[in-house]
């Protein structure tokens, strides 16, 4: 009861609100009797028509200017003077920035905004350093303060050469990061969380899906991460799409004790991707066949596991056991209509990139 009095007729701002984790966001906030906006660029069906959800059209990376509007007055109309009413976010949650400028985007309506959640990703972490990362790597994973941008341009060659993919979208996430940090003497109501690679129901990328399609037809499943590191002992870490809801919940009702805080978001459970595929065809119910020597692309990173322990002791926050996540998804995607969504969504993606999805 708390969180609904806490979250009655405040008025949230969700960016990418229509996929995977944004969807989980909606629903947990309308729950809570938020007054919930959504801002997304019109390619995906709003789901919650039936609820009260005000649905803001703009493509922030090319309609600057219009993004800034409806940061600063809550409206899309090009004619909206420059003394009208600043609206006045309770919370902005941002699960599709990838720039800098999308970051200096909302520090120029900072004024409007009392709480602002960047949502980043574990990637960060390949565009750092590789050799202090080796260092900082332990069986609890690598912490936040760990992501330490490259300063040198041998280190930054190798990195690309590593995961171009990967470098540029995680060096994207870190230039955001930073610029928060950089700008915190002027705005400091802001909180990053960072996400390994996310599971749930409402998947938007496909590679679940995949798993469990080639567990069932008895495909024979890649393992290995890193060329030259076993799979038997490269751990991993995963993320359940309905926690980040949960935490972003935690956030906003914790408000100023969490400012200027970064948290990795992930299950307790750091599997090897052996034990991860056979919890997979456990929850499947069927046994499944692994290859050691064939690459795996069930995860976007090569640096092992995040640890989730200051997420856990400063928001009180319990990460659903990962197999309970697992079967969670597995149980969703026994649904053919489920399949066909994501199916759906990854075919009409392909052409743009984001490893977390909407």
């Amino acid at each position: 009861a708390k969180g609904e009095e806490q979250l009655a007729g405040r008025k949230v701002l969700v960016i990418g609100g229509t996929q995977f984790m944004g969807r989980h966001t909606v629903s947990f906030l309308l729950e809570q009797g938020a007054d919930v906006w959504v801002l997304n660029r019109g390619k995906t069906r709003n789901p919650f028509q039936q609820q009260q959800v005000k649905v803001l059209k703009c493509d922030r990376m090319n309609e600057q200017k219009k993004f800034r509007r409806i940061l600063q007055h809550g409206k899309e109309d090009e004619d909206v003077p420059a003394e009208s009413p600043k609206v006045k976010w309770h919370a902005v949650i941002d699960f599709v920035c990838f720039r800098r400028k999308g970051i200096e985007d909302i520090l120029s309506a900072s004024g409007c905004i009392k709480h602002y959640v960047f949502i980043s990703s574990d990637s960060v972490f390949m565009a750092c350093e590789r050799s202090k990362i080796e260092s900082y790597q332990s069986k609890s994973g690598l912490e936040e303060d760990h992501a330490l941008p490259i300063n040198n341009k041998k280190s930054k060659r190798e990195a690309k050469e590593r995961n171009y993919y990967q470098y540029e979208y995680g060096g994207g996430k870190l230039d955001c990061e930073l610029c928060l940090q950089e700008n915190s003497d002027r705005f400091d109501r802001y909180t990053i969380l960072r996400l390994p690679d996310v599971i749930g129901p409402f998947d938007n990328l496909g590679s679940f899906m995949n798993l469990q399609k080639a567990i069932l037809a008895n495909e024979t499943i890649g393992t290995r991460a890193v060329p030259d590191v076993s799979p038997d002992v490269h751990q991993i870490s995963l993320c359940y799409a309905p926690d980040v809801a949960r935490v972003v919940l935690l956030l906003l009702l914790k408000g100023n004790h969490v400012f200027k805080n970064v948290f990795h978001i992930a299950c307790t459970e750091k599997p090897t991707i052996p034990e991860y595929v056979n919890m997979v065809a456990e929850a499947v119910g069927v046994g499944c066949k692994q290859d050691p020597e064939l690459e795996t692309e069930l995860v976007s990173v090569d640096f092992g596991p995040i640890s989730n322990e200051k997420a856990k002791k400063i928001l009180q926050w319990q990460p659903t056991p990962l197999q309970e996540a697992i079967c969670s998804t597995v149980n969703w995607y026994k649904d053919e209509e489920n399949v066909q969504y994501t199916s759906h969504l990854v075919d009409s993606s392909s052409s743009s990139s984001s490893s977390s999805g909407e």
